[in-house]
């Protein structure tokens, strides 16, 4: 899990860096601060990959600005959460754990002009029909 993520920061930094002047700015949503989350252990590991990504690469804290939002394991935390997303302005939006928080954003996110990427969520209607949502654990 931790080098899906890094793969995924450095796959974007490439990429991006070719078009963006100034840091990309990045969110990263995961439940972290619910105990009785039986996603907590997943999440903290997503947030633990990011932590390890810029470890590896550090020269990518000039390339990219990473925000942490943390959902608490609840979907309607997470509708709220990518509609401050959307205001802050963030380009990608990377992370989710669980299929029902991914789909929760369909509504929010579909057709704006963001990206979202989640390496664990998995149910097909997640990306289908949904160009700018990707998943990397399939």
């Amino acid at each position: 899990m931790k080098s899906t993520i890094k793969t995924v920061f450095f796959v974007l930094g490439l990429f991006l860096k070719s078009v963006w002047a100034q840091p990309i700015p990045v969110a990263f949503m995961a439940s972290l601060s619910n105990p009785t989350s039986d996603i907590s252990l997943t999440d903290f590991n997503l947030e633990k990959g990011v932590k390890v990504f810029f470890a590896v690469f550090p020269e990518a804290k000039s390339e990219l600005s990473v925000v942490t939002y943390d959902n608490q394991g609840e979907v309607k935390k997470t509708v709220e959460l990518a509609e401050l997303i959307l205001s802050s302005k963030a380009k990608i939006l990377i992370g989710l754990s669980k299929s029902n928080q991914a789909l929760s954003l369909i509504p929010v996110l579909d057709n704006q002009e963001i990206i979202f990427i989640t390496p664990m969520a998995t149910h097909d209607e997640i990306t289908l029909g949904h160009p700018h949502f990707f998943q990397i654990g399939r």
